[in-house]
This record gives C-alpha cells, structure tokens and sequence, in this order.
C-alpha cells in the first residue's frame, strides 16, 4: 500500500534527490500507492514538505502528547491532501501497562503523570486503552493508526475496545504533557 521514509533525517542527507526520485516511480510504476514520510516533531513536517509533498505522515499522538494538535496543524495536513497514521498512541506502551513500578529511572518523572491520569480515569470507570483509543478515535484527521502489541491477546483487546461505542471524552486537554524528554521514545 505505502512505503514511508523512516526519519526526515533520511531525507537530508546528500542523495536524498535519488530517494525521492527512487519512491516517486515505486508509486509512477504502481508498486506502492502511496509515499510518505514517519516524522517526530511539526519542523520534520515542514521539512519534509520543502523537500517533497508525501501522500501519508506518520506521527506520533497520544493523550500524553498532544503537540500536533495545537493550532489545527493536523487539519492543515488534510488540506494538503495527506494521509494522517497515528503512532505511538499507546506511548510505547506506557500508557496502558498495568505495571508502572517497574519503569527505568530515566523515566521516573513519568510515574507521577501514570498515576495522576490512572486515578483520573478511574473516577470516570474509565481503562487506559479505552481513553487512549477514545482520544485517538475522536480526531478526525487521523486516517489510520499503528500500535505494537506483545500477544494475540493484547490485539484482541484493542480491537475489542476499539470496536466499542466511542466514548465522548471532552477533557483530554487536562492529559496532555510538555516533557519532550518523556514524549520522545528516542530520548528513552
């Protein structure tokens, strides 16, 4: 279906010129349907898009980072015509592991923040899975979401909750981090 260009770094280098033109007759040629780029931050966006328009971004979106969602940037995407796919929803996990005492230290910070929004949600009779999903499911703009899971079981999970009625969360703002350092899997 797609072939996306792992990092905007890829894109950088001196021969991304024979990247871009190698992608671009995968899709001329009917190979893949669509190009595309995985990006971390909204400058890797705007670079990527100087360089050449991709058909799909991937990035990364969770009720813990919410960056791309400030000044309708993902609607902005949209009117360009590209594909939205949704990563690291579950934040590597994080988000909806059940055992939070067993983080590295140099997530520490983000044990506070685990158990600010478990309590939160349970006041609410709310799961991690089924908020992070929720959170996920009521953005529009997102066309497609990729998750990692670990069984079979946990993929019958979410496509259990996933398939649920949607809940009509309207305080996810309150969930939202600014820790670049935590947000960024890569900086773990």
């Amino acid at each position: 279906y797609a072939i996306l260009v792992h990092s905007i770094k890829d894109l950088s280098k001196k021969n991304n010129k024979i990247l871009i033109d190698f992608l671009k007759n995968l899709k001329k040629n009917g190979i893949v349907k669509k190009i595309g780029v995985s990006i971390y931050q909204k400058k890797d966006i705007e670079k990527s898009i100087k360089i050449f328009k991709p058909d799909i971004i991937q990035l990364p979106i969770s009720i813990a980072d919410q960056r791309l969602l400030k000044n309708n940037f993902l609607n902005y995407l949209k009117k360009m015509n590209i594909e939205i796919h949704a990563r690291s929803i579950f934040l590597q996990g994080l988000l909806v592991s059940s055992d939070t005492n067993t983080l590295p230290k140099n997530l520490s910070l983000f044990n506070d923040y685990l158990l600010n929004f478990k309590q939160k949600l349970q006041k609410e009779n709310l799961e991690p899975l089924e908020a992070c999903l929720s959170f996920i499911n009521n953005i529009p703009e997102i066309d497609k979401f990729i998750i990692g899971v670990t069984s079979l079981d946990e993929f019958k999970e979410v496509l259990k909750v996933n398939n649920k009625k949607k809940s009509h969360l309207n305080y996810f703002d309150q969930f939202k981090m600014s820790n670049k350092e935590i947000l960024n899997p890569t900086n773990w």
